[in-house]
């Protein structure tokens, strides 16, 4: 199997392209994700990236990064849906501070069932005037 790559759209705010990759390394069994918060000047790492994102919930070969990313509230959000439909599978909506990549925040659309997939149809998550995501 080869890695999946970037599917999500990648955001940009204050010089720094922020985009998550799904790649393989060395020695894994799996292929993690990592948001990266790249320099668009010289494509160079920021704030210490790139961040794994990972959760108990989200076993590493049942889901995909295809929604693209949002940035609001000092905040990059990041959402998952399924990889091919294979259960058990949850929708899940990170948050990671902007400037540190540190998790601040993480939404479960199924946590007590499964098939609850974002998928945006590839856009990013909403942000109305108020902040709310």
């Amino acid at each position: 199997i080869s890695s999946i790559g970037v599917l999500g759209t990648p955001a940009i705010d204050d010089g720094t392209l922020y985009v998550v990759a799904e790649t393989a390394e060395q020695g894994a069994t799996y292929f993690p994700h990592r948001l990266h918060a790249l320099n668009i000047s010289n494509g160079n790492e920021r704030f210490g990236g790139p961040a794994l994102i990972s959760d108990p919930n989200l076993a590493p070969m049942l889901k995909l990064q295809r929604p693209g990313l949002a940035i609001a509230n000092g905040n990059v959000y990041v959402a998952f849906g399924s990889l091919a439909d294979q259960e058990p599978y949850h929708g899940m909506l990170f948050a990671f501070n902007e400037t540190t990549l540190a998790e601040t925040a993480l939404w479960t659309t199924t946590p007590t069932g499964g098939e609850g997939g974002i998928w945006q149809a590839g856009g990013a998550p909403s942000v109305d005037s108020t902040g709310h995501v």
